[in-house]
């Protein structure tokens, strides 16, 4: 099926009516001034569609400071209709300096404490969901005062 015909000299075209995760098999002929047809037998290309926008995963993200018990409560969940989250990274910082791993938890997790905190300080939680279908999922970031 013809699905663009072009007339100058273009030398990319962009096919945005493809799904993901499937293959699409392009062919390019050409026509001179004679009306001859160029052959197809090196004007072929086979490709399979990633998409590598990240999900969002992340429905809920919560960070509550208790300075009584010196912790801060974190508390997430996962959007109901989207893939299956098999583990969760949790990156953590003080605000404007490089985040760190900190814990890696389960799918089925959905809440944690964190006790190593210094008073009036900020911190950035950086949590990044890993998919059962290795699709990307999107980074949430939650800021707390403690």
């Amino acid at each position: 099926m013809e699905i663009k015909q072009i007339n100058d000299t273009i030398q990319e075209f962009t096919d945005d009516r493809v799904e993901n995760k499937k293959t699409y098999q392009y062919a390019i002929v050409a026509k001179d001034r004679s009306n001859l047809w160029s052959s197809l037998d090196h004007s072929t290309i086979t490709v399979q569609v990633m998409d590598l926008t990240p999900i969002k995963i992340i429905s809920f993200l919560q960070g509550l400071p208790d300075r009584e018990n010196k912790k801060i409560i974190l508390t997430w969940d996962y959007a109901k209709n989207k893939d299956k989250v098999t583990s969760l990274s949790i990156y953590k910082n003080i605000k404007g300096t490089q985040p760190t791993l900190w814990r890696e938890l389960n799918g089925d997790v959905f809440t944690l404490e964190d006790k190593n905190l210094k008073i009036n300080v900020e911190y950035e939680y950086h949590l990044i969901p890993s998919l059962q279908s290795n699709s990307p999922a999107k980074e949430e970031v939650l800021t707390v005062v403690y």
